[in-house]
Parts: structure tokens; sequence; C-alpha cells
């Protein structure tokens, strides 16, 4: 036996399964996270609100009027959620017509808070992320401080 390999000077191996169990939720958090704000930003960013927008109630009452199920969602979802989703549509529009004319300042950057926002929600998640990483280091050489290099 050479030295090389003797129990005394080998390195035992950390399994990386304790900082995989951090990483792979936190990653799912951010990909979940990052479709809400895609989501949201294409929201913002939709050139719809200017029938919001136009002061008339016809402008968006037939642009409510013209929503209609995709083929691919029709068999999936019955006609009565499409329906609900337009009377819910209607009751909110007036609170959404002033809203969009009061503001159109933010309308316009509100693509950008969205993005803004994303990318701090994004930071926070993986500020997360390296602090369970950090806890598991630190649980890992309070509880086996043979593979910390503690002798």
């Amino acid at each position: 036996m050479n030295a090389d390999s003797s129990p005394s000077t080998a390195t035992a191996r950390r399994s990386p399964l304790p900082h995989l169990l951090v990483w792979l939720p936190t990653l799912l958090l951010i990909v979940v996270w990052s479709l809400f704000a895609w989501a949201a930003h294409a929201l913002a960013g939709w050139s719809g609100w200017t029938a919001w927008a136009g002061g008339g109630s016809g402008d968006w009452r037939a642009w409510i009027d013209a929503l209609a199920l995709p083929a691919w969602l029709a068999p999936w979802l019955p006609a009565e959620s499409l329906e609900a989703v337009k009377a819910m549509l209607v009751a909110g529009a007036p609170m959404m017509e002033w809203l969009v004319a009061s503001m159109p300042a933010l309308m316009a950057w509100l693509p950008v808070l969205v993005l803004v926002i994303w990318a701090v929600g994004t930071g926070l998640l993986v500020l997360g992320g390296v602090l369970g990483s950090v806890a598991v280091g630190l649980w890992r050489r309070k509880l086996q401080p043979a593979l910390a290099g503690a002798r």
C-alpha cells in the first residue's frame, strides 16, 4: 500500500445531494417566477389596452364580445367558463377603463416595471439558494467534522 492511498491521508468525498436538494427547488421556483413574469409582461405590453383607454364603452365591449375559446382548449373547458370570464370582464371594465385612462404614463412603464420586479424576485431566489447552500455546508461541518478536515 503506497502513502497516497493510506487511510490517514485519504479525503472523504462529499455527496452533492444536499446541495441539489437546495438548488433544484430554487431553480424550479425561478422557472415558475419567470413564467409568471413573462405572462405579466405580455399582459402589460398588450396592445389591447387602447380599447380600454379609448373612453367609449363600445371599444372594450366589442373586444369582450369577440373573445372565443381557442380550438385546442374548447374540448377541455365548458362554454359556461368563457361566459363567466366575459361577465367578470364586463363587471370590471369600468374600473379598468378608469385606471388605464388616468395613468397613461404608468402603462408605458408597466413592462419595464414587470421586468424590474422579475429581476429583484429572481435575485432574492438566487440569494435564498446561496444561503441554503451555505447552511448545508455549515450543517455538514457541524455534523461531520471529519469531512471538514478536522482531526
